[in-house]
């Protein structure tokens, strides 16, 4: 186990600690609150359970088996799109320097 992945795996055992829930049950309080999207949970972590951003952030990708790359490739492919919509309108950029 990478050094990466121990650090990761003490994070979510000291969250367990702090919030006195397992993982099981915090993925439930997820799926009852019937919301998907990372940051919206990201902040119900802050707000029900007192956690810090960064172990609410980390909680949500363990809850949701994710390591941020599909959201990162979601990111690319909309910014891709968005330039494309820009450079089909016709407007340009003049390099400022």
């Amino acid at each position: 186990m990478s050094s990466l992945d121990q650090a990761v795996q003490t994070q979510l055992a000291n969250i367990q600690k702090k919030t006195g829930k397992s993982l099981v049950e915090l993925s439930a309080l997820v799926k009852k609150s019937a919301l998907s999207k990372h940051g919206e949970i990201r902040d119900v972590f802050k707000a029900r359970l007192g956690l810090g951003h960064g172990d609410a952030n980390s909680l949500v990708h363990a809850v949701l088996a994710s390591d941020g790359a599909r959201a990162a490739q979601g990111q690319h492919v909309q910014l891709h799109r968005a330039t494309e919509r820009f450079r089909g309108s016709g407007c340009r950029v003049d390099r400022v320097a």
